[in-house]
């Protein structure tokens, strides 16, 4: 609803926010500018989603960008559409166009980790989906410098905390060695821009309190894996409490203004503990991405990630059933009354 959600975002915005996101399908440059009235857009993260290639709405997007008196080139933030296919580099190169800072290859592995997989697991499928990619585009000419600007990569937050540290400092240990293998000439090609959502467990829709609780753990093993950007879904998954979004924003507030946590560059390095943790995920996530490899590569593996992640699945959901995994106010520790 377009006459509700530029309200929704400049709430947001005013409550500290730095970034927006929204699903912009069909948009034309009215559209745009209706949403983003009001808004400080090059100063900004700006995430456009779609469900295909938005080559019209992205022309729309410039045109209400340039109409709202803002240079394209300021803009940055990421345009995701589900990746199937060949994509050319000259259809990238148009679909970009003037937003240089716009990430337009985003790689999001958030939905495997509901379906099932492992820390490692979602290592290994966003290397294998990215290498895909890159080896596809470069065979067409694309450099390496210019692959590693195109990138994002989104992961499903989780609770188990120093896995999750681990995890990102592994993906990104790794994306370095996957993209030098493209021989880029500038040190910095290999940087992984990721971004972290967390969304608390569905299990626990009727205790909003504990989930409250379970995204700031999300939060900071996010923050302190060195995830580049980070959203939070509203602790309130039955969208019972006005409130739940601002609780959720405030978390990263606090992490931010009070804890400190982004001042600290990759403050868990040196640990024996999460060195070694990183190390293993790092190891399996490899030997996971070398799988799908031999099988053709993703698109080609597809079949048999499914079938990886729903074995996993099933024995995860037999732990939870039967307690052997504890989620706090589903399993056990529930809300009375």
């Amino acid at each position: 609803d377009l006459a509700s959600l530029n309200p929704q975002i400049l709430d947001a915005l005013d409550g500290g926010a730095n970034g927006i996101g929204f699903h912009a399908d069909g948009y034309d440059a009215a559209a745009f500018a209706q949403v983003l009235k009001g808004v400080f857009a090059d100063i900004i993260a700006i995430h456009l989603s779609f469900s295909e290639f938005p080559q019209h709405e992205m022309r729309a997007f410039e045109s209400a960008i340039r109409a709202m008196g803002f240079d394209p080139a300021r803009i940055a933030g990421t345009v995701s559409f589900p990746i199937a296919g060949h994509l050319s580099v000259a259809s990238l190169n148009s679909l970009r166009g003037a937003f240089s800072r716009m990430r337009v290859l985003v790689v999001d592995v958030a939905a495997y980790r509901e379906a099932g997989a492992s820390a490692a697991q979602e290592v290994g499928i966003a290397l294998a989906q990215a290498n895909e990619l890159a080896h596809e585009l470069s065979s067409e000419g694309m450099s390496a410098d210019e692959l590693s600007g195109l990138f994002a990569f989104r992961f499903g937050a989780g609770t188990d905390y120093f896995t999750e540290i681990a995890k990102y400092k592994a993906f990104r240990f790794l994306w370095l060695r996957v993209i030098r293998a493209y021989d880029p000439a500038a040190s910095c090609a290999g940087h992984a821009w990721v971004y972290a959502h967390a969304h608390g467990s569905a299990h626990a829709a009727d205790d909003p309190h504990t989930n409250l609780l379970r995204l700031t753990t999300e939060a900071m093993s996010a923050v302190l894996g060195g995830v580049n950007g980070l959203s939070l879904a509203g602790c309130d998954p039955a969208d019972s409490i006005a409130s739940a979004a601002r609780w959720s924003r405030n978390i990263q507030h606090l992490l931010h203004h009070e804890s400190a946590l982004n001042e600290a560059v990759d403050a868990a390095r040196g640990s024996w503990f999460l060195e070694t943790h990183t190390a293993a995920i790092a190891h399996s996530g490899w030997d996971f991405f070398l799988d799908i490899e031999a099988r053709g590569g993703y698109l080609k593996a597809m079949a048999h990630i499914d079938e990886v992640l729903a074995h996993r699945k099933k024995k995860v959901n037999e732990k939870i059933a039967t307690a052997k995994s504890v989620v706090v106010g589903f399993n056990k520790y529930q809300k009375k009354g």
